[in-house]
């Protein structure tokens, strides 16, 4: 889109606004629908050998502070929607957005259709 070779694209938000914030004349629409979520996640694996060290690091992570430090960077996945309260998501980053939670169950037992209907009507 950036070279004009084409006028719309299906893309990750937080690239877009980073694109934005950079002055670049796009824009993110969403469905009215909703957009689909895309959640992350962390685990701790039960066979590490630094426990403490991982306990500690998902702490900060889930905490305002660490919310504040991913939401500071200067990389377009710095643009996410901070799940603590109290934390502010980056200037140009709308989070007021109907978000479509996918099934992982339903998403797990019709992934290959899916796949199939997106290569069908997306990839040329």
């Amino acid at each position: 889109m950036l070279t004009g070779d084409a006028k719309v694209g299906i893309n990750q938000d937080s690239s877009i606004i980073s694109q934005m914030a950079k002055g670049e004349p796009v824009t993110a629409i969403y469905p009215t629908e909703g957009s689909v979520a895309l959640p992350s996640g962390m685990g701790i694996s039960a066979k590490t050998k630094h426990m403490d060290a991982v306990k500690k690091f998902v702490a900060f992570m889930t905490s305002k502070d660490g919310q504040t430090a991913m939401k500071d960077g200067d990389d377009t996945d710095f643009f996410f929607i901070p799940v603590i309260e109290g934390v502010a998501a980056k200037p140009g980053r709308k989070i007021d957005i109907p978000f479509i939670v996918l099934n992982d169950k339903a998403a797990s037992a019709h992934e290959t259709e899916w796949k199939q209907w997106y290569r069908d009507n997306f990839v040329q």
